[in-house]
């Protein structure tokens, strides 16, 4: 009767299982895409719970990009983090190949200073951008971009 009574226990307990999944809270207080990705990371745990299980949505501080893709390598602290790719994240942790932006993550524009608009409207050919240099963010993927098209971008650290 007691070993009955412990196995109906482990089953009751395993029915109300939950996992907790940790990812990285807001880069800044008014950061709307952190909601936007937050609602799509709880839509995943909601349409997968009768295949995974029940699971939970746990938030910790943003501890800037590097260190937060540092930390999912390690399998230390974060469960999931979104970010963009480059070859060299891609060999570090695992892709979840998933359109965030539905592909408009891709694009790229330039912000110049006021004074320099007649100088960027001469530009007319990649050849005429490259004798120029663009600021880029320390570790931002986009630099590869830039280099594998032939332009010369200088890491700031400071964006």
């Amino acid at each position: 009767m007691k070993a009955l009574i412990i196995l109906l226990l482990l089953v009751v307990v395993d029915c109300f299982a939950v996992t907790t999944v940790t990812t990285a809270g807001k880069q800044k207080p008014d950061d709307a895409s952190h909601d936007y990705f937050i609602g799509l990371l709880r839509l995943v745990l909601i349409e997968t719970a009768d295949e995974y299980g029940f699971s939970v949505l746990q938030t910790v501080p943003f501890p800037g990009q590097e260190r937060m893709l540092k930390l999912l390598a390690l399998g230390a602290f974060y469960d999931v983090v979104w970010a963009g790719n480059s070859d060299t994240r891609e060999s570090e942790v695992n892709k979840v190949p998933f359109p965030l932006f539905r592909g408009g993550l891709g694009w790229r524009g330039m912000i110049i200073r006021q004074q320099d608009k007649n100088k960027f409207s001469a530009i007319h050919s990649v050849k005429d951008l490259s004798k120029l240099i663009a600021c880029q963010g320390l570790h931002w993927p986009d630099a590869d971009v830039l280099e594998h098209a032939g332009l010369v971008s200088c890491p700031c650290r400071l964006l």
